[in-house]
């Protein structure tokens, strides 16, 4: 008969002729066969490979063929079975039968008729196979498009969550760029330092809320002295001020940049008398500088328990520095 298959098969029987005979022309027919002549030896061969098919005797040496079924179903999972009986073996007949093996023969094996067996049954197992294949591929494609939608579904969130903070920040910069420009404007027509402070103060109340503050400009020595005091509904006494702004002054010295600080968690930068009244305070702090490392005053705001200040807040200030420190130096 022509190869029409490369099927593992184990042939088990204790009979070196049954096993020749069987293994011969299965071979003939394509399969690759193995052969043991007992469970033992059929185990030792089931560990390394796993058969497509078995051949099985009922009556082994050391075993029945339906306890070597069993061993092998535990070792590596259901491999179907031809069993082989005696004609009259009535009983063994009746226990195979309770197994549902592939199919029950009795000696002498019908070459043919097993060769045939071993061959619809090998086939149906690779449709079965495909089968389970094609579920599986089916089922990664199906992972893959499912990760691949979650993944397009979060880049589109994260798209959409971008251009949602790029379009607030560009409109909060576009708000800040108008407010600077009034700003400037005023600062126009002012006529001294506390002016300059005044119109700074006024335009920050109106546009970022209730604030207090100083304004420092330096004197004749290049010390930082305060020019004005600023706040809503009045300003706070000259030396509450002072040591809430000297530290914070000392600060842009070393590092002339907008700063923003909570003050009730840096209270040791502070004078002990005021260190009470920090709790809840927020600062921000504005170098007024007309050139690059020239630092002409400094403008501290703060708000005690108000809203605190916030990202647009710290835009504005970064704004406003230099028209601010451009007329102050013009005042000179």
């Amino acid at each position: 008969m022509e190869a029409r298959t490369k099927a593992q098969v184990l042939i088990v029987d204790d009979k070196p002729a049954t096993r020749k005979r069987l293994a011969d022309a299965l071979q003939k027919d394509g399969f690759i066969v193995e052969s043991a002549a007992s469970g033992r030896e059929a185990m030792a061969l089931v560990a390394d490979r796993r058969p497509d098919l078995m051949v099985v005797d009922y009556y082994l040496t050391d075993e029945t063929g339906m306890e070597l079924m069993a061993q092998v179903e535990d070792a590596c999972g259901e491999v179907p079975a031809v069993i082989i009986t005696g004609k009259e073996d009535t009983d063994a007949l009746v226990a195979a039968s309770r197994k549902r093996p592939i199919e029950l023969m009795t000696r002498p094996v019908n070459v043919p008729r097993l060769r045939e067996t071993l061959h619809r049954e090998y086939l149906r197992l690779e449709k079965v196979r495909q089968s389970q294949r094609r579920v599986r591929r089916l089922r990664r494609l199906a992972h893959d498009v499912n990760q691949e939608r979650k993944f397009m579904h979060e880049q589109l969130d994260s798209t959409c969550s971008d251009l949602a903070e790029a379009y607030q920040d560009l409109s909060m910069r576009v708000v800040v760029q108008e407010i600077v420009m009034s700003y400037q404007a005023q600062l126009l027509m002012v006529e001294d330092d506390a002016d300059v402070f005044r119109t700074l103060f006024g335009m920050f109340a109106e546009h970022s809320g209730a604030v207090c503050g100083v304004g420092m400009a330096c004197n004749e020595d290049a010390e930082l002295d305060i020019v004005g005091r600023f706040g809503i509904p009045r300003p706070d006494s000259h030396a509450f001020c002072k040591k809430i702004a000297d530290p914070i002054a000392e600060m842009i010295i070393a590092n002339p940049q907008c700063l923003m600080m909570d003050a009730g968690e840096n209270t040791e930068t502070f004078d002990q008398a005021v260190q009470m009244y920090l709790p809840g305070m927020t600062i921000m702090a504005i170098p007024l500088m007309p050139a690059e490392g020239e630092l002409i005053g400094v403008v501290v705001l703060y708000r005690k328990g108000e809203q605190p200040f916030c990202e647009q807040d710290m835009y504005l200030a970064e704004m406003i520095g230099f028209p601010t420190a451009l007329a102050l130096k013009r005042n000179d």
